[in-house]
């Protein structure tokens, strides 16, 4: 395991630091827990963490494995969010569920949500949406008649409960 620091932050007791690391593939986060601990009792510190930065092209399957152990990590509840029948790496992408995210965003149940695709007032990308499992990635546009428009502007992390953040810009 080779790094690169990239920052180191303090803080105001001289306690507990940060250091943000660059590294060419994913490494384990119980390895980088582990590396933690030494540093932080071999300087006497409570807490040392270090907070990975990886240079990779797209996202290989390798990053996402490693990206779900770390959200397991930090959220257990993310478990169930996080299998992959919910979650699809394709064409160097990550996907997540229509249903989920229009579910959200909307704030209309899922069963409110899968009538409208059946009534046909849902629409992925202008054209008209047929399930409600569709996929959705950065940079595609919901419509929904009624209720207005939203286009997707990233994926983010995970709620405590399990549910996917989205980033979106919305327009009516």
């Amino acid at each position: 395991m080779r790094g690169e620091v990239r920052s180191l932050a303090v803080s105001h007791d001289h306690q507990q630091m940060i250091c943000h690391v660059g590294f060419d593939r994913p490494v384990p986060r119980a390895r980088l827990d582990g590396l933690g601990k030494e540093i932080a009792r071999s300087y006497g510190l409570t807490r040392f963490s270090i907070a990975p930065r990886y240079r990779m092209d797209g996202l290989p399957q390798s990053y996402i494995d490693q990206l779900r152990e770390d959200l397991c990590h930090r959220m257990p509840s993310a478990t169930g969010l996080l299998a992959g029948s919910h979650w699809e790496l394709s064409d160097g992408h990550l996907r997540i569920s229509m249903g989920d995210t229009a579910r959200g965003y909307f704030s209309v149940a899922l069963r409110q949500m899968q009538e409208r695709i059946e009534k046909g007032t849902v629409f992925l990308n202008q054209m008209q949406c047929l399930k409600a499992d569709a996929d959705v990635a950065p940079g595609d546009r919901i419509t929904v008649r009624g209720l207005g428009r939203a286009r997707i502007v990233a994926l983010g992390g995970v709620s405590r409960k399990g549910r996917q953040f989205v980033r979106y810009l919305r327009s009516v």
